[in-house]
């Protein structure tokens, strides 16, 4: 609910910030406290530099969604058969220069 509410809003990123804290996002769909359940339209995981302990926990739910080849918004570009390469990309709205 509320990640349609940021897209709604004109949120072009939403990011899922403290996942795995008690009141983070996968937190609270473990807890069944997330409102409206889990709601695949997020862009980005926070990987929380200050609770090192979840960065596992982060990085095997991100490849738990990388090899489901969702076509959620954040992995729209992700097939069964790339699942596992690497195949960084960026998007740059102008032209980018090398001048300093």
């Amino acid at each position: 609910m509320i990640l349609k509410e940021a897209r709604r809003a004109g949120a072009t990123v939403v990011q899922v910030n403290h996942p795995f804290n008690p009141y983070g996002y996968f937190a609270s769909l473990k807890t069944g406290v997330a409102p409206g359940g889990f709601n695949p339209g997020f862009d980005l995981i926070e990987i929380n530099s200050s609770v090192p302990n979840d960065d596992r926990k982060v990085l095997a739910k991100l490849w738990e969604f990388w090899n489901a080849a969702s076509t959620t918004t954040s992995l729209r570009a992700v097939t069964p058969t790339m699942s596992g390469t690497i195949g960084p990309g960026a998007y740059a709205p102008s032209r980018i220069s090398t001048a300093r």
